[in-house]
């Protein structure tokens, strides 16, 4: 249920993202920086005063974090079911942050940069930042249905101007003009 994974050059520390609702932003340690097969501990993003930050987060504020251990990372479902939650579910029964389909995720500047597709109050996505240094998280920004298709947009032009591989500009393209139909047939 991983989607995406970025790493923390210095430390070796791997962040990963969670395609699911909800989803979890997790951080895996391991034994030996650059040897993750020699294994390592998963835990799971908590954050400060809240459980779920889908609805109630604000742009720009600074969350603090912390982290709880993942005791059995190998589950894979809930007991009983075919929930593909059995992560979740152990991290969130320990404080762990509830977000809304966790895809991409990228290191830069010293944070982990990743993005909610389904996160805050329009349900459109948000654009989160965690910083190790200070152990927090900060909100960027929330997307509104109309500026998540320009974004798309923006990036199908710019694979186009700058001749990337015809099967990026391709699928973005279609993409940008799918996303935008979808939200003028719902508008």
């Amino acid at each position: 249920v991983h989607e995406a994974v970025a790493v923390n050059p210095v430390t070796g520390i791997v962040y990963q993202t969670e395609d699911r609702k909800p989803a979890g932003f997790y951080r895996y340690i391991p034994r030996e920086k650059g040897h993750l097969a020699r294994g390592g501990m998963l835990q799971m993003m908590t954050v400060e005063g809240s459980s779920s930050l889908n609805l109630e987060a604000e742009t720009g504020r600074w969350y603090d974090v912390n982290w709880v251990t993942i005791e059995d990372p190998d589950r894979a479902h809930s007991p009983g079911t075919k929930d593909e939650g059995g992560v979740f579910n152990q991290g969130y029964a320990q404080g762990g942050a509830a977000f809304q389909k966790l895809e991409g995720c990228w290191w830069g500047n010293d944070r982990c940069y990743f993005v909610a597709s389904h996160g805050g109050r329009q349900g459109k996505g948000q654009g989160w930042a965690y910083t190790p240094r200070n152990e927090t998280l900060e909100l960027l920004f929330e997307f509104g249905a109309f500026a998540y298709a320009g974004a798309i947009s923006i990036m199908a032009s710019l694979a186009i101007w700058h001749n990337v591989m015809w099967e990026a500009q391709t699928l973005l393209a279609v993409f940008a003009v799918a996303y935008a139909t979808s939200i003028a047939a719902r508008n």
